[in-house]
């Protein structure tokens, strides 16, 4: 994916992407991104996925999954990349599933707010086991994940309380005044009643 950015209005088309937004185009991290005087950038994305479902003794099956990514924003200031990767395995049996999932995102050291950086270039990686009962196929199931969030970054806004920086990402925003980041264990618990009609 290559994506060449042009201007728009007062800013460019990067720069107020609203849906989907890569933390390549906030520009609470990405120092380069909508600095003035305006520079199009450049955005892109290599990855690679594989995915495997097959039976295993009798009404039991395996399913396997891969990703690896690797992605970057450049314009006339400056150049920001990610890397990031993740592998996930499950059995299923009858109307029930257990699965495992490893992620790991690989960030810029130039990642910054203002004059503070977000991130550092430490991997922050996630392992979530999680269990579904299927009560009727894809149309009602019931998800329980437990998400063990290592190293991720935490941003902390004096009086006010913190927040996960991948979760929500424009709270990098409280650094350039009171706030900190450091890295932290996280984890979340979630279930979790899905309905598809």
């Amino acid at each position: 994916m290559y994506t060449k950015d042009s201007t728009v209005g007062h800013s460019s088309v990067l720069n107020v992407k609203f849906a989907d937004k890569s933390i390549l185009l906030n520009s609470n991290w990405n120092p380069y991104i909508g600095k003035f005087p305006l520079s199009q950038g450049s955005w892109w994305q290599l990855g690679a996925d594989a995915a495997v479902r097959t039976p295993f003794l009798g009404p039991t099956s395996l399913s396997a999954e891969a990703e690896i990514n690797w992605a970057g924003y450049s314009n006339d200031y400056g150049v920001v990349h990610a890397a990031g990767g993740r592998v996930q395995a499950g059995v299923s049996y009858r109307p029930f599933e257990i699965a495992v999932r490893y992620a790991m995102l690989v960030p810029d050291k130039n990642f910054a707010s203002g004059p503070k950086q977000v991130t550092g270039s430490d991997a922050m990686q996630e392992i979530t086991p999680s269990a579904t009962w299927y009560i009727r196929g894809q149309q009602l199931k019931l998800v329980g994940d437990v998400p063990f969030l290592i190293s991720t970054p935490v941003f902390t806004e004096k009086g006010v309380g913190s927040y996960l920086g991948l979760e929500l990402p424009d709270q990098a925003s409280v650094l350039a005044k009171t706030g900190v980041v450091n890295r932290q264990t996280v984890v979340e618990a979630r279930l979790m009643l899905q309905a598809a009609f």
